[in-house]
């Protein structure tokens, strides 16, 4: 699905540039292989992006896209204009990428042999806090700071280790931290790295000389290796009794934790036992609900009959008591009548005696 392919260089970097025959493939190379590791036996892994078109990279590749008078592969002299993949490389040789893949060679271009290589940067840096100037390399234990211009993290260094030499790396000159003095004597050649011959003596006592400063410069080596395996060895020890103190601690911290585990465990075991009571005085107290809940819909359905008895009789005291009206009534209008009758009586009685 690769329509196109270029190879170009930027700074120390190299960037493939590749065109896909539809967007559908050239997302589908993105999820595969963005982020993934490009060797197995490396740990560098694919950085993809999309681009617009081959104009926003301008700056970093340095061949043209385009064709060039020379329009056919130097393997199988076919064109390459629709022929498949065209790769194409940095020195501006154009060929069929599966006629690439085909050639074995030893990764330069099969037309004019160029080889591309990156340039080699200054891997060199404080290892405390990175500065890549002014550095010092420890001749003991090899470790690199920075000097006065920086930090000054190889006389942190000496303070903790006891490592008296380190040379500056940019003059190979070596230096004696505990005096801030330059060591002359152990300056050695830069192209094999032997001492640097004494000039105005004879050849005996330039060798006595070379073989003194060498004895020296080993005994030198010899104390400081002694100084730094004491020092290990001091090193070792207090990691040993710290790691003894730690252990201790941790196994009283262990014990209590364990202790308070028990206490839990007590505690959780005494919830259960609770729990089981509660459990049962719940089951009680349900019981008890269930009954009191009975009682007390026998007690509304009694309430009910009462109310509904109540309800008749009071119905029953009022005809009762209009009866009773309706009664006085009629005594009262024979009452009447009686005293009608005795007064018409009295009177009469009274006529009959005039007479």
């Amino acid at each position: 699905n690769i329509y196109y392919l270029q190879l170009a260089k930027c700074n120390t970097n190299y960037i493939l540039i590749a065109k896909f025959i539809n967007i559908e493939s050239a997302i589908q190379f993105h999820l595969s292989y963005s982020g993934k590791q490009l060797f197995s036996f490396e740990s560098t892994v694919w950085h993809l992006c999309f681009v617009k078109n081959f104009n926003d990279l301008e700056v970093l590749w340095c061949v043209d896209k385009e064709i060039n008078d020379v329009s056919h592969c130097p393997f199988c002299l076919e064109g390459l204009e629709n022929s498949g993949t065209i790769l194409n490389l940095i020195c501006k040789h154009q060929m069929h990428a599966k006629c690439l893949a085909d050639y074995e060679g030893d990764g330069s271009c099969p037309v004019c042999r160029y080889q591309p290589k990156p340039i080699e940067e200054n891997s060199n840096i404080c290892l405390t806090c990175g500065l890549n100037q002014s550095l010092f390399m420890c001749l003991i234990c090899g470790f690199v700071g920075c000097g006065r211009n920086g930090q000054f993290h190889i006389g942190a260094h000496f303070a903790e280790s006891q490592h008296i030499f380190a040379v500056e790396i940019e003059s190979k000159i070596v230096w004696d931290l505990s005096t801030n003095n330059q060591v002359h004597r152990l300056v050695s050649n830069k192209e094999d790295g032997k001492l640097i011959e004494i000039q105005g003596e004879d050849h005996n006592e330039k060798k006595n000389t070379q073989n003194m400063i060498e004895i020296e410069f080993m005994c030198v080596l010899f104390n400081q290796l002694d100084d730094q395996r004491k020092i290990s060895e001091q090193k070792i020890r207090d990691k040993k009794d710290k790691a003894a103190n730690d252990q201790l601690k941790k196994q009283q911290e262990i014990n209590t934790l364990s202790n308070h585990l028990n206490d839990l465990l007590k505690e959780i075991e005494l919830i259960k036992i609770n729990k089981t009571k509660i459990e049962l005085k719940i089951n009680q107290a349900k019981k008890s609900l269930k009954s009191i809940s009975k009682e007390n819909n026998e007690i509304i359905v009694g309430n009910n009959i009462l109310n509904r008895d109540e309800t008749s009789i009071h119905q029953q005291i009022d005809k009762e008591l209009i009866k009773k009206q309706k009664n006085q009534l009629v005594i009262q209008s024979l009452q009447d009548k009686i005293n009608n009758l005795f007064t018409q009586l009295e009177t009469e009685n009274s006529t009959n005696n005039n007479n």
